[in-house]
């Protein structure tokens, strides 16, 4: 059974991968995020039956890979990731979790086909009945976390 703890790292890493080029970028500038990382999971329901599948997701997370790979070096690295890593060492670690997850040769880069090959934690944690798809339900339970990973990066930006 999965502890509140391991929901709430695996959400927090899940979003820190959706988030994170906002975020990076929002830190860079000296704002605060406003961006709502559930909207993401709202987008990426493109047939528009209120939830989304695991294709959508897949679909959605692959997309943003551009926008993930910030030097345009064709690969995701923790050099994506700038200032995050420095200032939040718990994301740097989540971060890593998923980067060594997805890089199937092991050479700290993760290219588009790993990273559509790769496997989909924040995915499998929302869809808590595991029916292949993540409903309104299921992302409202996720919406108290998110706001706790706020927190959590609001904390990282004040020790700036």
């Amino acid at each position: 059974m999965m502890t509140r703890t391991t929901f709430i790292l695996t959400l927090l890493a899940g979003s820190a991968i959706l988030a994170a080029p906002l975020a990076a970028q929002r830190f860079a500038r000296g704002q605060q995020a406003h961006r709502d990382p559930i909207a993401a999971f709202r987008e990426a329901d493109t047939n528009g039956d209120g939830a989304v599948s695991r294709a959508e997701y897949a679909a959605a997370r692959l997309a943003r890979f551009e926008k993930l790979d910030r030097n345009g070096d064709g690969a995701i690295s923790r050099d994506d990731f700038g200032r995050l890593i420095r200032l939040a060492p718990r994301l740097a670690r989540r971060i890593d979790t998923l980067l060594a997850a997805a890089d199937t040769n092991y050479d700290g880069r993760v290219t588009r086909a790993e990273y559509a090959a790769a496997p989909m934690p924040l995915f499998d944690r929302l869809d808590v009945n595991h029916d292949g798809r993540i409903d309104g339900q299921e992302l409202a339970a996720a919406r108290a976390h998110v706001e706790e990973i706020r927190e959590e990066l609001e904390t990282y930006r004040d020790l700036r």
